[in-house]
């Protein structure tokens, strides 16, 4: 039976004006109009096209209370701001696409109070994110808060999104209805398409920049320093490669992190190695198509759009098996930065077609399916 009402309420994270909130959360909203009439809850700071595209009910206010009275009531009053609006208005569906452990878990327990139908969104093998922390009290609240918190969204939520098969199958293995669950890769989404009408000159750009011959190879790393992102397999693997070769060249896009000092201690000392540091998003297309292959040693991610981004720009991915649905895109792929770096120095690697279901209109068709088929709950 379809829903009955037509609207989605969405809960957000107060920010949502950084590149991967907005991206995600425009993304996926604008699949959804205008067949539903979409409104945001909670964001306090979001881009000019959310606020143009949506109607917004506003959070938490930056500024009224200090900083841990904020983070004290920051739950509890989006809990109450999402009750309040389901309730007075009966949106046919309480989605949340992002912070599975507290927004996931907040629509679910609403949508059980109110009737209503919930939607989640699983963007990683969360239940493996602790043990990639550093310290005893951060890996214990990761703990808590992905492997409690997190599982317990998805046993109450109604309908759970995943990246791929790899995650659904995780799940099903775990006792979660298979029924509920509906693979939906990440939604490419690419800055500037006009870069590519002149490929030739562009991918120049960035060997002029260094002074990189046409004939070395060009190695790419796009990403912050965390953790996660498997910055000392970034190291190791980069380090290995220019113990052993003469001609290539490995340029670094990225700032921030607590392992950004380690990573530059570690790299800098090669003049082959280049660090680049931040760069606009709609500038990466540039160094995109300057590489001759993307390295992601990423330890946890589920379909991170950087892959997504080489694959679009047809530059072969030298990946690790970060526990996602990199594989199943990815044919390059190395258990260990030896792994990885021999694949370098051999330049044994593939380029791999970008799956069509991450582009547009396949993935607007898959959105849109999944709203229109999930059923309105019994009175």
């Amino acid at each position: 039976m379809p829903i009955t009402n037509n609207s989605v309420a969405v809960l957000t994270i107060p920010d949502i004006s950084d590149y991967n909130s907005e991206r995600v959360n425009y993304g996926i909203c604008s699949k959804l109009t205008p067949e539903f009439d979409v409104t945001l809850l909670g964001p306090e700071q979001t881009s000019d096209r959310i606020a143009d595209a949506f109607s917004i009910k506003r959070g938490v206010k930056r500024g009224y209370q200090n900083k841990w009275l904020r983070r004290l009531l920051l739950v509890p009053l989006t809990f109450y701001l999402l009750y309040t609006h389901v309730r007075r208005e009966r949106p046919g569906v309480v989605a949340s696409f992002g912070n599975l452990p507290v927004n996931g878990l907040l629509c679910a327990i609403v949508s059980k109070l109110t009737s209503s139908i919930s939607v989640v969104r699983v963007t990683s093998d969360f239940t493996n994110l602790w043990k990639h922390q550093t310290g005893t009290a951060s890996t214990v609240v990761c703990f808590i808060k992905n492997n409690i918190l997190g599982v317990l969204a998805i046993r109450l939520a109604d309908n759970v999104i995943v990246l791929g098969p790899v995650m659904e199958e995780k799940l099903q293995t775990r006792g979660v209805d298979p029924s509920k669950l509906w693979a939906i890769p990440q939604p490419l989404h690419i800055e500037r398409e006009d870069n590519r009408a002149d490929e030739s000159a562009m991918s120049n750009v960035v060997r002029t920049e260094f002074d990189i011959p046409d004939r070395d190879q060009l190695v790419l790393f796009v990403g912050y320093f965390k953790r996660s992102k498997g910055p000392k397999r970034l190291a190791q693997t980069l380090q290995y490669v220019m113990e052993r070769s003469t001609n290539t060249h490995a340029v670094i896009v990225g700032n921030s992190g607590e392992y950004e000092e380690y990573v530059k201690q570690n790299l800098q000392r090669y003049d082959r190695i280049h660090f680049k540091g931040w760069v606009p998003h709609d500038r990466l297309s540039t160094y995109f198509q300057s590489a001759d292959v993307l390295l992601h040693p990423s330890n946890s991610e589920g379909l991170p759009n950087v892959v997504l981004e080489a694959l679009h720009y047809s530059v072969p991915v030298v990946a690790t098996d970060s526990g996602g649905e990199v594989p199943v895109y990815v044919s390059n792929i190395g258990a260990d930065y030896q792994e990885l770096g021999e694949m370098l120095l051999n330049r044994c690697y593939h380029t791999d077609p970008c799956p069509e279901t991450v582009r547009d209109p396949q993935n607007r068709r898959l959105y849109q399916d999944l709203f229109d088929s999930i059923g309105s709950k019994p009175e």
